[in-house]
């Protein structure tokens, strides 16, 4: 085997990228572990309470326990401070959890704003990692995410956009231009999401909160931008006429 220029590498006579194949293993590792994973989730929306309050309560378990491995004994920064980020891990979690069993609980759009949501944060995780492998470019942050790029911040925005917009004609109640915007901007709320649990990684000195899931890390890894959109959401839902859905 040698290597020639640059990343191409010749086996047997065969040439090949490393980094390009690399990287479409991973792609269908996290596709593979998303048609395993997808399917009960959706069917527990679809269904509702108690349903669906039962999967947000496992959830909530597993990403507890990711949590306090975060900030297990022996491997501690800020020792003085350990409580308190334990005890931060409540909110962190909790709140947003209740948000979505709340905002499902509506009997009239609980059903269509949850599967919205999910839609926009699989949509915006799927088109940041899609442009920005794609395009790559400047990066977005770093010093918490060397993968992220501001080409798949825009990326993972517009198809949020999409997605809003896609579902308000799905829905046939107008506001099409509305919920695109909207959705835009909780595209955002979803990369700050996944952002805020990078620096925290970061801190604790871990790449992945979890190995649970193949491709992705720990339930915390694949919600972190849902729990950010979820919680935004519910705030918006209660500071006016219940389910953004319904304003349409």
């Amino acid at each position: 085997m040698q290597a020639p220029s640059g990343n191409i590498i010749a086996v047997n006579g065969v040439m090949a990228h490393p980094v390009v194949d690399a990287g479409r293993g991973a792609l269908t590792t996290r596709l593979l572990s998303a048609a395993v994973l997808a399917p009960p989730v959706l069917a527990a929306v679809y269904a509702g309470p108690p349903y669906f309050s039962i999967l947000v309560a496992i959830g909530v378990l597993v990403m507890a326990w990711e949590w306090s491995r975060l900030f297990g004994a022996g491997k501690l920064f800020w020792p003085a401070g350990r409580f308190l980020w334990l005890a931060g891990g409540f909110l962190y979690i909790g709140v947003p959890a209740l948000a979505l069993i709340w905002l499902r609980a509506d009997e009239d759009f609980g059903r269509g704003t949850v599967f919205w949501l999910l839609a926009l944060v699989w949509a915006t995780d799927c088109g940041a990692y899609v442009f920005g492998r794609w395009i790559g470019g400047l990066r977005l942050a770093p010093a918490l995410s060397p993968n992220k790029t501001w080409a798949g911040l825009i990326g993972g925005v517009a198809c949020a956009g999409a997605t809003g917009s896609a579902t308000a004609m799905v829905l046939g109640q107008g506001g099409v231009l509305t919920l695109g915007a909207l959705s835009a901007v909780l595209g955002v709320v979803e990369q700050a999401g996944d952002l805020l649990e990078s620096w925290i990684k970061r801190r604790c000195g871990v790449k992945d909160a979890g190995n649970l899931i193949p491709g992705h890390g720990g339930l915390l890894d694949r919600v972190d931008g849902l729990l950010a959109v979820a919680l935004i959401v519910a705030l918006i839902s209660l500071a006016g006429d219940g389910s953004i859905l319904r304003w349409l």
